[in-house]
C-alpha cells in the first residue's frame, strides 16, 4: 500500500527540486530558499503554499523539464512531466485494500481511485476510515500517490453517510473500476438504461433519492417496464416468505404482480397455467414467479 524505498526516495529527490525550482519562480512565497537540500529541511506544511501555487500554474511541470535545472536524466524529467495529470480536491478517503486505497471523487460521475502512500501507510496518517480528506493525487510510474500532505476534516459519518459511500463506491467502479493510473484515459462507457434502473432499484435508499430518475427512465424507455415490475415482485417477495415461514405454510410456487399475489400452486407449470389464464398478455411479463421451500 505504498511505494519501495527506491521510489520513495526518487519521489522525494523531483519534488523537493521541483518546489526549489517553484521558489526561484515565486521568491516572495519562501523567501531565500533555492535548492532541494534546503527544501528538505523545511517541515512539509510549511511547504505547502508553495506547493499549491505550482499547482496554480500547471505550466510550472513542463518548464521544470525542459530547462531541467538539476542535471535529471530523461526518464526522472518524464516523471515529472506526468505531474501536469494531477487530480487535486476533496475525497472520501473510503477504505483501505491491500493493493491501495480508494479515494472517492463525488464529482459526477463519480470515480474511485486507487492510490499508494509514500513512507507511512494511510492507517498511521489519518484517524479511521471513511474520512474526508483534502490532498492531490499524482501519477507516479504507473501508479497514482498522493503528494504527501493532506488535511483531513474530523468529521463523524454515520450508518447512513456509509452506506452511501459504498453505493457511490460500487456505482464508480461499475462504470470505470478502480482508477489506478493517471491521466485517466478510459473511454467513458456509459451505462445502459437497464443497468442505471438496476442501480436506482438496489435498495430502499436509491429508490427514495432516484424516484423522479426511474419515472423519466421508465417515461423515456417503456420497454424497461417489466424489468422495473419483477424487480418490484421480487422485493415484496421476500415479505411474503417471510409471511410463510410464520404460518408455518407448505412448499409450493407464486406468482407476484407488484405486490400482488395472483397464483399459486405445486408446480411451476400450474402457476404459469394460471398466470397465462388471469393476467393480460401485455402485463405477463411483469410477473415475479417464486418457489417457497419452507
Amino acid at each position: 500500500m505504498h511505494l519501495s524505498n527506491d521510489n520513495i526516495e526518487l519521489f522525494y529527490k523531483l519534488w523537493f527540486a521541483l518546489l526549489a525550482y517553484a521558489s526561484r519562480r515565486f521568491p516572495d512565497i519562501l523567501a531565500g530558499i533555492k535548492t532541494p537540500e534546503e527544501m528538505r529541511q523545511i517541515p512539509l506544511i510549511t511547504l505547502q503554499p508553495l506547493r499549491d501555487m505550482a499547482y496554480e500554474h500547471p505550466e510550472i511541470f513542463e518548464a521544470f523539464a525542459e530547462q531541467n535545472p538539476f542535471d535529471f536524466t530523461r526518464e526522472e524529467l518524464a516523471v515529472v512531466r506526468e505531474w501536469r495529470q494531477f487530480v487535486r480536491g476533496q475525497f472520501i478517503l473510503f477504505r483501505q485494500l491491500r493493493a491501495h486505497a480508494i479515494f472517492l471523487d463525488f464529482e459526477e460521475p463519480p470515480k474511485a481511485y486507487g492510490a499508494l502512500a509514500l513512507v507511512s501507510p494511510f492507517e498511521e496518517i489519518v484517524p479511521n476510515l471513511p474520512i474526508m480528506v483534502d490532498t492531490t493525487l499524482l501519477p507516479f510510474r504507473g501508479k497514482i500517490i498522493f503528494d504527501g500532505l493532506m488535511a483531513y476534516m474530523p468529521i463523524s459519518f454515520g450508518r447512513g453517510a456509509r452506506d452511501g459511500f459504498n453505493e457511490t463506491y460500487q456505482r464508480a467502479k461499475s462504470m470505470y473500476g478502480v482508477i489506478t493510473s493517471l491521466p485517466f484515459t478510459l473511454p467513458v462507457e456509459e451505462q445502459s438504461d437497464e443497468e442505471l434502473l438496476l442501480f436506482y432499484l438496489k435498495n430502499e435508499r436509491n429508490r427514495e433519492e432516484y424516484w423522479e430518475d426511474i419515472d423519466e427512465l421508465l417515461l423515456k424507455n417503456p420497454s424497461l417496464l417489466p424489468i422495473y415490475h419483477q424487480e418490484t415482485g421480487k422485493r415484496h417477495a421476500r415479505h411474503y416468505k417471510r409471511r410463510f415461514r410464520e404460518e408455518g405454510l407448505a412448499p409450493a410456487w407464486y406468482a407476484i404482480l407488484d405486490e400482488l399475489l395472483v397464483a399459486s400452486g405445486k408446480t411451476k407449470d400450474e402457476v404459469t397455467e394460471i398466470i397465462a389464464w388471469l393476467v393480460p398478455a401485455e402485463k405477463r411479463g411483469y410477473v415475479h414467479v417464486f418457489q417457497w421451500k419452507s
